[in-house]
């Protein structure tokens, strides 16, 4: 026998809890029961009993078939007569001569409900007297159907003798299973326990301390040992054995015992060699399911067991092993649950109380549970009319909504025994509408004793204490109870009621009720009935009637001079605002060509009123113009008027002439071009080409169509025929002229882009350029600005963050179809002035915090300068000579340092050229 064992200890106590569960059985429960036989003898009946033993031979007789050897049977036994709640079941057998055995218990738990036990999702511990669910010390756990946890308890507040140590879980529904116990002793030692130095063991009665049997250990902290326990001596049927261990300073511990049966046979067991388990019904020894386990004397294994194939209910799962003689054991066998899923837990809806005896689930004093939930947490009235003196046990229950029952919580109290004093007089007191009401209590109360007031005849917590009692604010009529207390006696006297009156007048009722939408920027005259003389509006005003302007809620009260009414039925007003400003939307290009048309749409939604006067959420127009719509919300509110949607219908254009360069009869390899005219955004060539200019190498008719939209195109031109001799050309003694660049010069703004059209300053005394050649030689200009030329042989520079004013040049290069090219150089004059930035905000973000003069250093004459600010007044407030954005600014102080405040300041910039320029700038700080 393997065993480990340590004292216990006064300052340090460690518990290690197995896994934890709860479960909800349902009405009826499957057991399996077991025996062996002993010097021959055989079972021959076997009883059960529910919760009080009846007696041997007086339970309810099980059937089974009676054997010499091992008896396994499988019975259900009803538990439809069992209240809701806990039980217990126990089982005993008797033998051929007589005897019958100790019975086996086991507790289960009656619920109205076949539904599954949630996860475990929270544990908690207490010692000795339980604090009522959920109120225990919380233990960290892992969440999950099961959970094992190690957990280290302190014990320190504990005096010493035997405790208890109580665990619990609670389900992920809310719901706490019931606590499971086991006792421990404190010693009065607050040492650690000295080491474990002897340990001994006995059979059945406990010979005292020091009088068993001693059993060899390794002395420590902690022992682990196996001793060989001889059982020779011990009669065939059920004993008991008790091992207990001592520590170096001569004290003992508890005893730790464990049942177990001795037959008939005096042979050693042979070795395990197998092990099987089967559910609920035997299927016979070597036909269960096999568990894999290390052979021998004795055998320790782990199985994971499948329950998949298992019905919602009650279970039992068997196990037992064979020896290597073939011969199988009895099982053993531990009833579980199945249950199907049910994820939710019904809020607590009813309560009872009982005083003394439980009656019953159901069959106690009722409760009112208000609100309901999965929580509650109010006072009970609890009558105890016709309960004698001397002390009771109040107990308590609560049911869900699923039907199901709590467990009790009891709790002593005592009735006392005295001469209650006279019930006191009280007059009623009224008051006009909702409010606080004063009682005052006007006899009853002698020397020492005082007044007592409760809200009914039978709530045990009083509201206060004294003669005069100011209630809450009420607005109907309530009825409070007073009472004489003599605190020498703890007497009370009967409940006097006592009524506090309401008077109310009727609520009156305005000329609108109920939900009012407006459309923003109208009002509405609420009235109030004539006839009184004093008007409470919700908002303050005080006369008949308010003009109402702002959403909100709008009620009233009135006044005859005595008392004031009831507040109104209130008016909800709302001023709707108005729908966004609509977005058009075309359902195609707005720049359209002569006879086309275009659809435009407002949101949907609404009703509309369009420009044109149409009313329909889509228009079609075909006609140049700028259409917009407004659009009216259900409550009549219009919008803004949308954005203008501008349509444009042109003619499409003239059709165009093209310009050929080069002979249109082909010889070699000669090609010539063909240009349509320049200015437009589409062309489109009959051969698919969609550039200006296109080079034809090989025979075919041309023509081209342009416009500046694809919808609106000019009629083809007249067709340009080219024919190909197919033959090497001939010289006509002429010599090829190359191309020639015009000079022009060009002109751009500082920081702009330049887009010019090359082909108005080319020409070619043989009339074959190559259009395709053009090109800006290096592909920028003399100080680095980017420069191309398009398919559409424009021109484009751009100095778009490259801020300088004066010359720049660019090298225009082009060639004819015979390999001449030329070259020019062509001037641009950047040309601009400064600009002045109009704000400022001197407050240290690196935003705007000085007044920004552009170019100041890139326009020519621009850096010799003299800037002077000017208030409203014409006062100047600061100068300074060669302003650079640099460290010589205005950032909104005067030239002494002083902070200017915020507001309008007028500028004077004086160049050396003699040019000027003023304006304004705003200062805000």
């Amino acid at each position: 026998m393997k065993r480990s064992n340590r004292n216990d200890r006064r300052n340090k106590s460690e518990t290690v809890l197995p896994t934890a569960y709860w479960l909800l059985p349902t009405i009826f429960l499957t057991l399996f029961l077991f025996s062996t036989n002993a010097n021959g003898q055989a079972i021959t009946r076997v009883e059960y009993f529910f919760d009080t033993d009846p007696g041997a031979g007086n339970g309810v007789a099980i059937t089974f078939t009676p054997t010499a050897g091992d008896v396994s049977f499988t019975t259900n036994i009803p538990t439809t007569l069992l209240s809701q709640g806990f039980h217990f079941l126990g089982i005993r057998a008797k033998e051929t001569g007589g005897v019958w055995s100790i019975f086996e218990s086991r507790g289960f738990y009656i619920t109205a409900t076949t539904a599954d036990a949630p996860n475990i999702s929270a544990a908690e511990y207490f010692f000795d007297a339980d604090p009522g669910n959920g109120n225990g010390t919380a233990i960290a756990i892992t969440p999950g159907a099961t959970t094992n946890f190690t957990v280290a308890l302190p014990t320190a507040s504990l005096s010493p003798g035997f405790h208890f140590l109580a665990i619990r879980t609670k389900g992920l529904g809310g719901r706490w299973g019931v606590f499971e116990a086991r006792g421990f002793y404190i010693t009065a030692s607050t040492t650690d326990v000295p080491n474990i130095v002897a340990a001994e063991y006995f059979f059945d009665a406990d010979p005292g301390n020091g009088n068993g049997t001693a059993i060899p250990i390794t002395a420590g902290a902690t022992t682990n040992f196996t001793v060989a326990l001889p059982t020779a001596g011990l009669q065939p049927g059920f004993h008991f054995l008790a091992v207990r261990t001592k520590g170096v300073d001569g004290k003992w511990g508890i005893f730790e015992s464990r049942g177990f049966y001795v037959t008939g046979s005096t042979t050693d067991a042979p070795n395990i060699t197998a092990a099987e388990y089967f559910f609920d019904t035997d299927p016979g020894n070597g036909n269960g399911i096999s568990i894999p386990i290390t052979a021998g004397a004795t055998s320790n294994f782990t199985a994971t067991i499948p329950i998949t194939g298992l019905t919602p209910g009650f279970h039992f799962l068997a196990v037992r092993t064979k020896g290597g003689d073939g011969q199988w054991g009895i099982f053993e066998s531990r009833g579980f649950y199945v249950s199907p899923i049910n994820t939710t837990v019904g809020d607590i809806v009813a309560a009872e109380y009982f005083i003394d005896t439980d009656p019953g689930e159901g069959n106690g004093l009722p409760a009112t549970v208000n609100p309901t939930g999965p929580t509650i947490n109010q006072i009970f009235p609890i009558a105890i009319i016709g309960v004698t003196s001397g002390p009771h046990k109040l107990g308590m229950r609560v049911k869900d909504a699923d039907g199901i029952w709590s467990a009790v919580q009891m709790e002593n109290f005592d009735v006392l025994i005295c001469t209650a004093p006279s019930a006191p007089t009280v007059p009623a007191v009224s008051r006009c509408n909702s409010g606080t009401v004063t009682l005052t209590a006007t006899s009853g109360a002698t020397g020492s004793q005082v007044y007592k007031w409760y809200a009914d005849a039978t709530v045990a917590t009083s509201l206060f204490t004294g003669a005069s009692f100011v209630t809450p604010s009420i607005s109907a009529n309530t009825d409070y109870f007073v009472t004489v207390f003599d605190p020498a006696t703890l007497c009370e006297s009967a409940r006097t009621k006592v009524s506090a009156i309401i008077n109310s007048t009727s609520k009156p009722t305005l000329n609108a009720t109920g939900n009012i939408t407006l459309c923003e920027s109208n009002s509405f005259l609420l009235s109030a009935p004539a006839g009184f003389s004093t008007y409470t509006w919700s908002n303050g005003m005080a006369t008949q009637q308010i003009l109402v302007t702002i959403n909100g809620n709008y009620s009233v009260t009135v006044g005859n001079g005595t008392c004031t009414s009831l507040v109104s039925d209130a008016t909800t007003f709302t001023f709707s605002p108005k729908p966004a400003k609509p977005v058009l939307q075309a359902s195609g290009p707005t720049n359209l060509c002569s006879g086309g048309s275009v659809t435009l749409s407002a949101p949907t939604g609404f009703t509309y009123l369009w420009s044109t006067g149409a009313t329909t959420e889509q228009i079609t127009v075909n006609a140049s113009g700028n259409y917009t719509v407004r659009v009216v919300d259900g409550s009549n509110c219009p919008s803004d008027l949308s954005d203008p949607m501008i349509v444009t219908v042109s003619a499409p254009p003239t059709k165009p002439v093209v310009e050929i360069f080069g002979s249109t009869s082909l010889c070699g390899t000669n090609t010539v071009a063909l240009l349509a005219p320049s200015g437009f955004a589409v062309y489109q060539w009959s051969g698919g080409q969609t550039t200006q200019g296109i080079t034809v190498s090989t025979a075919g008719s041309h023509t081209v169509r342009v416009g500046n939209s694809v919808n609106c195109l000019s009629p083809a031109s007249d067709a340009v025929a080219v024919t190909s001799t197919n033959q090497p050309c001939t010289g006509s003694g002429t010599p090829n002229s190359p191309p020639s660049i015009a000079s022009a010069p060009l002109a751009i703004i500082i920081e702009g882009k330049l887009i010019f059209d090359l082909t108005t300053i080319l020409s070619d005394p043989d009339n074959n350029i190559d259009f395709t050649s053009l090109r800006v030689v290096g592909n920028t200009t003399s100080r680095g600005a980017s420069a191309s030329v398009s398919s559409s042989f424009e021109l484009t520079v751009d100095y778009n963050g490259m801020p300088f004013t004066g010359i720049d040049r660019i090298t225009i290069e082009v060639c004819d179809l015979s390999g001449a090219c030329a070259q020019r150089v062509i001037n641009i004059d950047v040309v601009g002035d400064v600009e002045v930035f109009n704000g400022l905000t001197p407050d240290g973000d690196g935003l705007n915090d000085f007044m920004i003069i552009k170019y100041v250093d890139v326009v020519e004459n621009a850096a010799q300068n003299k800037v002077t600010i000017y208030n409203r007044w014409g006062d100047v407030v600061f100068d300074i000579d060669n302003y650079d954005n640099l460290s010589r600014v205005f950032a909104g102080e005067t030239n002494s340092g002083k902070e200017l405040p915020t507001g309008t300041y007028f500028y004077k910039i004086d160049f050396s050229n003699g040019k000027s320029i003023s304006g304004f700038i705003s200062l805000k700080r």
